[in-house]
């Protein structure tokens, strides 16, 4: 009787297990600046924040990507997932921790461009851990739980982190942001010690034969990936479909500020003038809003990247996701970019259970085309999350660039620096020890500053499924066929 060559274990979801541990934890410790943008103002008022620093505390983390993703990849296929997984864990809780002693804002850069680092470890392993455990009737669930724990991740960062704000004392930023950060550090420790013990690199038996069982040298491997206009169609899309993400999850706390209803835009600018102490309350609401579609993004997000890839596993079948999926998302990008209240709600939700359910699939398309494989999952993966990153890190500031261009960006800023400033300097020169370290300056967002970044991104969404129709089907299924 002959020996049985692969096998399928159950050991396989302990191993995921692990990997979504680390994932979970990584994002909660880079976005945790996004939905609180303003008090990190507030909070290093004394030494200086622009709104280019702003921006640059979740997209300096995508620029570490970009700079050591492709050669994580190359060693995760020499290492392995356990490996790169583990470093990008304990980096993680060393950024999650040592940061909170930041004296500026420049230290809390340097240490997002760190966690950036982090996240590139542990990304570029997430293809590389669903081949070894999972057989390709499962590979698009298995990245799909990977995205899963990411994302579940961001609902945390970007729901908990103001609640956190608001139960160590808004009125307090600086305090407040420490203690926040120090929570998801200790997390970190906890988890990183718990994935260490479980993981594992790879079964005994692989879970299905491979094709390639040999390791690919490094210079024919990128000279396959070269030359696959497949890999290169997707890897584009990758490029769009993640730049305009970033963008409204960096930008959605402003954007919903900028969009709410122009009653309470009155009595924001009523308080600005003539009560500053207490224009806390409307950065509390607005962070909080922001917070809420962000989160509503992110979890309906997670539910579709269990559904969709498991569906997509059934019928083995590929390219129809990737076209179906960003058709639905085009106008929900320009309802968020727009819209308030209970639309903006119902848009979050519809663009993230469908976008966010788009990765998994792209990456297991990715992995099965044969100019990539399971052996080089990892640099096909660390190639495509440096072209993917380049995207979530120059579309936002494209879209800062409209924002700043903006007729309503200019008033506003023209009405900051010659009205309220003057205003509230008289308060500073009344009571300066309250005004001058308690209450730093109130900040104002007039409506319409993001219509000609909403209609800029929305064209963007509209072309990924148009390169998605020359992608070639890879599905199992079609292969049969």
């Amino acid at each position: 009787m002959a020996s049985v060559k692969y096998q399928v274990y159950r050991y396989r979801w302990v191993a995921i297990l692990a990997y979504c541990l680390v994932w979970f934890i990584a994002q909660p410790i880079w976005l945790a600046f996004a939905p609180i943008s303003s008090t990190v103002r507030q909070a290093f008022f004394l030494t200086g924040v622009s709104e280019t620093a702003i921006t640059l505390l979740v997209i300096i983390s995508l620029i570490a990507e970009i700079i050591v993703s492709i050669p994580i990849g190359v060693l995760v296929d020499k290492r392995g997932w356990v490996f790169c997984t583990g470093a990008g864990a304990i980096l993680t809780t060393f950024v999650g921790i040592v940061r909170v002693f930041s004296p500026d804002i420049n230290w809390l850069l340097l240490f997002q461009f760190l966690q950036g680092v982090a996240m590139a470890f542990i990304f570029v392993s997430l293809t590389k851990a669903a081949v070894n455990w999972f057989p390709s009737g499962e590979r698009a669930l298995a990245q799909g739980l990977g995205m899963f724990a990411n994302n579940l991740g961001m609902v945390v960062g970007l729901i908990v982190t103001p609640l956190l704000i608001s139960m160590f004392g808004e009125y307090a930023p600086r305090t407040s942001l420490q203690n926040a950060l120090l929570v998801y550090g200790f997390v970190a420790a906890i988890i990183t010690v718990v994935f260490f013990v479980i993981a594992r690199e790879a079964p005994e038996l692989p879970p299905e034969p491979w094709e390639e069982t040999k390791p690919v040298p490094l210079r024919e491997g990128l000279s396959r990936i070269a030359g696959s206009r497949d890999y290169w169609l997707l890897a584009s899309a990758f490029f769009l479909g993640f730049g305009v993400y970033i963008f409204l999850t960096d930008f959605i706390e402003r954007i919903a500020w900028s969009n709410a209803p122009l009653i309470q835009k009155l009595i924001e600018l009523y308080i600005t003038m003539y009560a500053p102490q207490y224009s806390f309350i409307f950065i509390r609401l607005e962070q909080t809003t922001g917070g809420l579609v962000s989160g509503v993004i992110t979890l309906t997000g997670s539910v579709g990247m269990l559904l969709i890839p498991w569906f997509s596993d059934r019928v083995q079948r590929r390219k129809p996701f990737l076209l179906a999926l960003p058709i639905v998302c085009i106008p929900m990008v320009y309802l968020l970019g727009t819209q308030s209240g209970n639309v903006l709600l119902i848009s979050a939700a519809i663009f993230g259970f469908f976008l966010l359910a788009l990765a998994p699939v792209l990456f297991e398309t990715m992995v099965e085309l044969k100019a990539v494989g399971p052996m080089l999952a990892g640099l096909g993966l660390g190639i495509m999350l440096t072209i993917g990153h380049l995207g979530s890190a120059v579309l936002p500031l494209v879209g800062g660039v409209f924002q700043e261009a903006s007729f309503s960006y200019i008033i506003a800023e023209l009405f900051y620096n010659h009205v309220i400033l003057a205003s509230y300097m008289s308060s500073v020169f009344a009571n300066p020890v309250y005004y001058y370290l308690i209450a730093p300056p109130p900040l104002i967002q007039m409506p319409g500053t993001f219509f000609g970044a909403a209609v800029f991104f929305t064209i963007l969404m509209a072309i990924i499924p148009i390169l998605a129709a020359f992608v070639r089907e890879t599905g199992k299924a079609v292969r049969e066929k």
